[in-house]
């Protein structure tokens, strides 16, 4: 767990080990503001800890590695409000669009073309295709939602893939999912587009800059914006296209 302090709360910071994707939890008073929940044990002992009875979740996207813990947040706390965009609800609700069914074969390549990455033992890291309930409240595009006296706002982005949401919180932190990493961010996954990805997600991000003191991504760690912008290089082809 890594522990992240910022103006008035905490960001804790959980990380499942068969592919290094990352859960948050900011603690309230009598509640929980939980992002992309993982399958991770550390991650459920330290929810059960808070013993509150409401979790407010909210997905980044789709893709199993960020939904692996969902089903098991549930029965720990009885009451969660699950927020998504509507192509989100809809697609973790089938392992092939929320691609576990897959999952092995992601984590066996990301192993072997990762040599920094520590090995892991795929039989520890055996993912059996699942899926989800639809989320309690879907929008499209944007929606405003308050959180224990924090404003959140959750806008769509399609780069990374068309169901990816990226949530500001007090319109200076950003939970960006893998819409924006301190990598270069991953578009040739099913649903993504290099396209959208320049075209439409970056000239949003690159008028965020000044705004967002830190970024909360949904790999690696915490940084700032301008500097995961900067390990984006703009492919020849794109250069010079008018913004949106």
């Amino acid at each position: 767990m890594f522990v992240t302090e910022c103006e008035g709360f905490s960001v804790y910071q959980f990380v499942w080990r068969a592919i290094n994707s990352n859960a948050y939890v900011v603690c309230g008073k009598d509640s929980l503001l939980i992002v992309d929940p993982i399958d991770s044990e550390e991650f459920y002992r330290f929810v059960q800890k808070q013993s509150v009875q409401y979790a407010l979740v909210l997905l980044t996207h789709s893709h199993y590695d960020h939904i692996s813990g969902l089903n098991k947040l549930k029965q720990i706390v009885l009451d969660c409000r699950v927020v998504a965009s509507k192509a989100c609800s809809d697609n973790i609700q089938t392992p092939k669009k929320n691609l576990s069914n897959i999952a092995d074969a992601i984590i066996s390549f990301q192993e072997r073309v990762d040599h920094k990455a520590e090995i892991v033992n795929l039989a520890e890291t055996l993912v059996e295709p699942f899926s989800c309930e639809p989320a309690d409240e879907t929008f499209v595009e944007e929606m405003d939602v308050v959180w224990n006296g924090h404003n959140l706002r959750l806008t769509e982005y399609s780069g990374h893939s068309k169901d990816s949401v990226c949530c500001i919180m007090d319109y200076k932190y950003m939970f960006s999912g893998d819409t924006l990493l301190p990598i270069p961010t991953v578009t040739r996954l099913p649903g993504g587009s290099t396209a959208r990805f320049w075209e439409e997600d970056m000239p949003k991000l690159e008028k965020l800059s000044e705004q967002i003191v830190m970024v909360f991504p949904g790999h690696e760690m915490p940084g700032a914006l301008k500097d995961m912008i900067k390990v984006n290089v703009k492919p020849a082809r794109y250069r010079g296209r008018n913004k949106v």
